[in-house]
């Protein structure tokens, strides 16, 4: 767990010093959704790519894992747990598609999807440098649970307008 501080305090240093001044003068309620964004992006850096800053002097000696791109080749072989796998790749980025639809002023489900999926990617890609493999099977699953998380997030729309107008009173929250 040690290893994993570096990273912690570097994500800490950002949120404190720029990102929480900047949304805490977009309003309250922006602020609690965003700020949840961020911790998800935390734990999606912590179980994917962490720890990133203590590897990064030994980045040129470790073998680069090539991309598996072979859509669901692990249903297709049935190795591995890969159902267990699907279900938490569309989990991981869940709460991302549901959260971004909040701060957009007018939330649309491709923007959603596209943005599920470039995050996806992003992490995909990098992987293969924290000694990790990326796979398109996890890019495919990500981007259905952002895609999921959109329609919840739309399903629940005046539950969530609701009470992210409590806490901002002064916004007309639709």
């Amino acid at each position: 767990m040690i290893g994993y501080l570096p990273d912690f305090l570097v994500l800490g240093c950002i949120y404190c010093l720029f990102l929480h001044p900047r949304w805490k003068r977009e309003g309250s309620d922006i602020l609690l959704v965003k700020t949840l964004m961020y911790l998800h992006f935390a734990l999606v850096l912590y179980v994917t790519l962490m720890p990133l800053i203590p590897m990064l002097p030994y980045l040129r000696e470790r073998p680069c894992i090539p991309m598996n791109t072979e859509p669901f080749i692990d249903v297709r072989l049935r190795r591995g747990d890969y159902l267990r796998q699907i279900r938490l790749n569309v989990l991981m980025l869940m709460p991302y598609g549901f959260l971004r639809p909040l701060v957009q002023k007018r939330p649309l489900f491709i923007g959603t999807a596209v943005c599920t999926f470039l995050y996806s990617l992003m992490i995909e890609l990098m992987q293969p440098f924290a000694g990790r493999t990326g796979d398109v099977t996890d890019l495919i699953t990500n981007t259905a649970g952002g895609a999921a998380g959109y329609v919840l997030s739309a399903m629940l729309r005046p539950l969530t307008g609701a009470l992210l107008q409590k806490i901002n009173k002064e916004r007309d929250f639709r």
